[in-house]
């Protein structure tokens, strides 16, 4: 100490990074502080303590299922204390419908596409073609589609349930045009028959 002197000690503020992801891609977003990144993966820089909100927005036709990283929670939305640097992926599915087809006669229903086994993905579009087995021909839907359109196209925006209705073909009765040609051979028979008699 040679004279008087001044001393500033200088402190800097300890800040973690925030990194944020969504799972599948384009399936939804989050808000960080009420804010939503325009790209992910998103990071942020956060002071040391600071309580971040989270909560996860699923886009059309996904549901949000959990958080995972750093945070492991299904709690949406949520908070997290930003102690050391943290990653955090919001998850989300796909919403599935699952479409039951009830043929009838013993005929059968082709689907295009085929379902999944998880059931078709929300506001797919699934065409139905009803295949009659012999002896029956189609007649019309029932249930959760209607008239007698076929092949036609179903939504799937909710589970769906349909029927195919068939119904069996009379073989025993003969067509109509038999009877008239019956009538016709007949009736020649006799006009030949009386001819004859005529010229007897």
């Amino acid at each position: 100490m040679d004279s008087d002197k001044e001393i500033t000690a200088n402190f800097a503020q300890i800040t973690y990074t925030l990194t944020v992801n969504v799972s599948p891609s384009d399936s939804g977003d989050v808000k960080v502080d009420d804010a939503a990144s325009l790209s992910y993966p998103a990071t942020y820089t956060l002071a040391y303590g600071a309580s971040v909100s989270l909560k996860a927005i699923a886009s059309s036709g996904y549901n949000f299922t959990n958080w995972s990283g750093t945070l492991f929670t299904s709690e949406n939305p949520t908070t997290m204390t930003m102690d050391s640097d943290k990653e955090v992926m919001a998850n989300f599915t796909q919403i599935t419908y699952t479409l039951t087809v009830e043929p009838s006669g013993g005929s059968t229903v082709i689907l295009d596409p085929s379902q999944p086994a998880e059931g078709y993905v929300a506001g797919m579009e699934v065409t139905l073609t009803a295949v009659a087995d012999e002896g029956y021909e189609f007649d019309r839907w029932s249930g959760d589609l209607s008239g007698s359109e076929n092949p036609t196209t179903i939504t799937m925006d909710s589970a769906k349930e349909v029927t195919a209705i068939f119904t069996e073909v009379d073989s025993s009765s003969f067509p109509w045009w038999w009877i008239v040609v019956g009538i016709v051979v007949i009736g020649l028979l006799l006009y030949l028959l009386a001819i004859r008699r005529l010229w007897a």
